[in-house]
């Protein structure tokens, strides 16, 4: 039995980590959309996170860059009056080099690949497309790129509507053949940033809906708050109730199965009211690798009937 995760960053990466460590046959199918260019190098935040978290590369502490990191390029970035908003590590620069000097004669799918194999990870990590697909958050009269958002201004802007600019023209993966996989994964990542930009390219959007049994969703909100990131404070600024009944009514159109925290086990017959299954896990937050690997055996156990 086969599965496509379907992933954004750190949250994603860590069921990704449990899935993995668990040998479950899969690929990842990874958000492209706060991709973006800083000082003429390819930045791909998502990709690169999932990638450091399997390889056990990650920073621990803060859910992504690489681990015992060094800042010397950065300082002096700073020195000479640069911009330092968006943190380089050396280490993970190094990443970012290579990847822009690979994508001048290879697309995003063959670059992520020997990026990989660089970490020893034999396993596909697909970009969502090989065309950019850009996440655009709009605050009033403001628009900011994702980056911008999350990073500069510390997701402080009030958001009033998403946009993910170039989706229209962006086609899925082409390594991916969907009737290949017996289910789907949506992993706890930030629907909104994070998931939308990879659900809403047209040709996965209506397999999705039109194979709904085979999705399965693992809510990245446990009693109110997110797991991770802004996920509760986007809800909040789109007037929508910040708990996993609205993240089911988010994924209704193309998942017929969620997983929700102990701690929701109250809304259980409000979900299934939406014609969704709603199965119950203790370990949603995952705050060890054995809360990994236990919300990775939960959902696979389901997986498997």
């Amino acid at each position: 039995m086969k599965t496509l995760l379907i992933c954004g960053g750190v949250g994603g990466a860590k069921l990704a980590k449990g899935f993995f460590l668990k040998n479950h046959p899969m690929d990842i199918l990874i958000n492209v959309g706060d991709d973006f260019n800083h000082f003429g190098l390819h930045i791909s935040p998502d990709i690169d996170t999932v990638m450091y978290t399997l390889a056990d590369r990650v920073n621990q502490e803060q859910g992504w860059g690489l681990a015992d990191e060094s800042w010397t390029t950065l300082n002096n970035i700073e020195f000479l009056d640069g911009e330092t908003w968006f943190q380089l590590g050396d280490k993970d620069m190094a990443t970012h080099l290579v990847r822009t000097q690979l994508l001048k004669n290879h697309s995003l799918t063959e670059t992520t690949k020997k990026i990989s194999l660089s970490f020893n990870l034999d396993i596909n990590l697909f970009p969502a497309s090989d065309e950019p697909i850009e996440t655009m958050i709009h605050s009033g009269n403001s628009c900011l790129t994702f980056q911008e958002y999350f990073v500069k201004q510390k997701a402080e802007p009030k958001v009033t509507s998403i946009a993910y600019r170039g989706l229209e023209k962006a086609s899925l993966n082409k390594r991916i053949d969907l009737n290949s996989y017996d289910n789907f994964v949506i992993c706890p990542s930030n629907p909104y940033l994070s998931i939308d930009p990879i659900i809403k390219i047209q040709e996965l959007n209506k397999f999705l809906s039109q194979n709904k049994e085979k999705v399965f969703v693992v809510s990245p909100i446990v009693a109110n708050r997110s797991l991770k990131g802004p996920t509760a404070k986007i809800m909040q600024s789109l007037n929508l109730d910040v708990n996993v009944v609205s993240i089911a009514k988010h994924y209704n159109y193309i998942a017929k199965n969620i997983f929700l925290d102990d701690l929701d086990k109250h809304y259980v017959n409000e979900i299934s009211s939406l014609g969704m299954n709603a199965y119950v896990s203790k370990k949603l937050v995952m705050r060890s690798i054995q809360d990994k690997v236990s919300l990775a055996e939960d959902v696979i156990r389901i997986l498997n009937g």
